[in-house]
């Protein structure tokens, strides 16, 4: 580099400018350190600016947790049938982790052609969300899938009550079924 060159990159207090100047590293590295920690804001990590939650993060399913049941109304092929349901939840579990276990009985007033919404089917529960008083988890039917398909459940419990609304979404996010699930014995 010419002698002349380098002057064009000197300011006049005689120090160099531009982006990589030895002034402005110590202000890039401490930038860099901050988003490398998720506080571009400055602020160390608090209760208050944690990073949101990761997909392992631990839900606390407890207020619901143990045995609820209810009599289920679903719709299918514009009619309504009803069958019992059992749902047993744990205090706790990872997001997609086993969270519990469903059975549904058999409907009630079935449909023809037989096996047609019939029910009598069951499974495990896997933990997907939990935010106040409002819970999802996904079924994974383990008997009865000739009878029976996956889906979505949601739950809201009512504290006062001591109920919980139970709502099954197809995994198309349609709404089929409902219920008001109470304590099992």
């Amino acid at each position: 580099m010419s002698a002349s060159h380098s002057k064009r990159r000197l300011g006049a207090d005689g120090r160099r400018h531009g982006p990589l100047a030895p002034k402005r590293r110590p202000a890039l590295l401490l930038l860099a350190g901050l988003l490398l920690t998720g506080c571009a804001d400055g602020t160390a990590p608090t209760a208050g600016n944690e990073p949101s939650p990761s997909p392992a993060q631990v839900l606390d399913f407890s207020a619901i947790a143990g045995e609820w049941v209810g009599e289920v109304t679903e719709s299918v092929l514009d009619r309504f049938i009803t069958y019992d349901a059992t749902i047993t939840l744990d205090a706790a579990a990872k997001r997609g982790i086993k969270i519990g276990t469903y059975d549904y009985g058999p409907a009630q007033d079935p449909i023809d052609p037989p096996g047609v919404a019939s029910q009598d089917c069951g499974g495990v529960l896997f933990a997907l969300e939990a935010s106040g008083d409002d819970y999802s988890v996904e079924e994974a039917l383990q008997h009865g899938q000739d009878r029976c398909r996956n889906g979505v459940i949601r739950l809201a419990h009512d504290e006062a009550a001591n109920t919980l609304t139970y709502e099954w979404y197809t995994n198309a996010g349609e709404l089929h079924a409902n219920a008001l699930l109470v304590r099992g014995e």
